[in-house]
């Protein structure tokens, strides 16, 4: 996992997302979904799927940090995961609903605006200087 820079990761998994979602439109379609009811069966499997895709993100750019860095950094690299999902999500609902843009273009367009951001944090999280706590930016 060592081998892959947090910026890489982040473009692989962004633009892996997209293609996926390009490939079965419909069923895309019927995960996002706003107006599913928001208890039962299928909103508990969605619910799931959305957790283990969270793991999945945190994980990799946990992957990123040097392991003595890894537990400092776990809760706030959880939270970026869960609003980096929100931002994908949102911005796939909006592609399937207009589709005025090409799936590669949405891609690059979440790309290019939480890329900055990411990497801002993860060189300050690695930082020898650096040190979690209040104003520091950490992972």
């Amino acid at each position: 996992a060592g081998t892959v820079s947090p910026d890489e990761a982040l473009r692989a998994g962004v633009r892996a997302f997209f293609a996926f979602l390009d490939s079965d439109r419909a069923a895309w379609a019927v995960l996002f979904d706003e107006t599913l009811p928001q208890g039962g069966e299928v909103a508990d499997r969605v619910a799931a799927y959305r957790g283990q895709i969270v793991e999945l993100v945190s994980g990799s750019l946990l992957a990123q940090l040097p392991e003595s860095l890894r537990d400092a950094h776990r809760v706030e690299i959880e939270a970026l995961s869960a609003a980096l999902l929100g931002a994908a999500e949102e911005l796939a609902r909006w592609w399937l609903r207009t589709e005025a843009i090409s799936a590669g273009e949405a891609a690059e367009l979440l790309i290019s605006t939480v890329e900055p951001g990411i990497r801002a944090r993860s060189q300050a999280a690695i930082s020898p200087t650096s040190k979690p706590g209040k104003g520091t930016p950490r992972a």
